[in-house]
């Protein structure tokens, strides 16, 4: 299957979906994993599971 994606590209989203669903332009994969990183940090003790 990505070897497809990467032959012919991936018909079904452009650069404008994402950020038009969104309101705003997404993360980079960097800011998206600190971020998460940041979070389970802060949340380490006292984390109250649901």
């Amino acid at each position: 299957m990505y070897a497809d994606y990467d032959q012919y590209g991936f018909p079904g989203s452009n650069e404008l979906v994402l950020p038009a669903i969104l309101g705003r332009e997404p993360p980079t994969l960097r800011e998206y994993i600190q971020e998460l990183a940041n979070h389970k940090a802060s949340n380490t003790f006292g984390h109250q599971w649901v």
